[in-house]
């Protein structure tokens, strides 16, 4: 029996018989060791950016409201079909003093994949909303003498220093101009703004009432940290699926 501290979770006898002698997988006695692992199953799309040590944050059915956090510990070499998709798994370790975690638990999870702090951002919304408000032929509303952009708030791709060029609409005095920015991580939710704003500028999110945008109370900076998180397997809500082993 190897020399590790853990909890019997199944005993494949009776007294008197002898070991191996059980039906089943022929073990005789179940060890759950102490030591706490999630494994993870990602998409070989994202697998190339999950790294050992990144930070990892999970959560259970069982505490929904609850966030655990681990780091990745090594990643499969081989992977595996799961629904068609090609997928790899990702041990990760954790820690549980409060032995919440019981083995064989479903997890939602997010790896860090990169992170920043301190940085100039903007919401997600703000691009969409300048992408559909320029296609829809709307910056014709701007007035007599500005530029009229049609369909091109999209991404540009990456520029030499790095980042995707993107419009968003910035309000001067009343007015919503189009203005390029180059962006960087984004966590869904908030974009990373590299150049082309400063902190406290207006930008349109929406539109409250005809010919009036609802606008944000301007770009944030300072102490906003901005994650990029792996995308979500295919086929499962939310985020990769995950198995609690110990």
């Amino acid at each position: 029996m190897a020399p590790f501290a853990g909890v019997v979770s199944k005993v494949g006898g009776e007294v008197g018989e002898r070991s191996g002698a059980s039906s089943g997988d022929g073990a005789f006695i179940t060890l759950i060791s102490e030591e706490r692992q999630l494994r993870l199953a990602v998409n070989e799309a994202d697998i190339g950016k999950v790294k050992p040590d990144q930070e990892v944050s999970f959560t259970v059915a069982a505490y929904p409201e609850r966030n655990f956090s681990g780091r990745v510990k090594s990643i499969y070499p081989q992977g595996s079909t799961v629904s068609n998709v090609q997928v790899f798994d990702v041990l990760v370790d954790f820690a549980d003093p409060e032995g919440l975690i019981r083995p064989g638990m479903t997890a939602t999870a997010s790896i860090v994949v990169a992170k920043r702090e301190n940085v100039l951002v903007v919401p997600q919304v703000a691009l969409s909303y300048a992408s559909s408000y320029l296609r829809e032929g709307r910056a014709g509303l701007l007035g007599p003498g500005r530029r009229e952009f049609r369909g091109g708030g999209g991404s540009e791709g990456g520029s030499p220093a790095g980042g995707e060029r993107q419009l968003v609409l910035v309000l001067e005095g009343d007015k919503p101009v189009p203005r390029r920015v180059r962006t960087g991580l984004s966590d869904r939710q908030y974009v990373e703004v590299l150049e082309g704003l400063s902190a406290g500028e207006k930008v349109v999110i929406g539109s409250a009432t005809a010919g009036r945008q609802a606008a944000s109370p301007g770009a944030t900076g300072g102490s906003r940290t901005t994650q990029q998180r792996q995308a979500p397997l295919p086929g499962v809500p939310g985020a990769p699926g995950g198995r609690m082993q110990r």
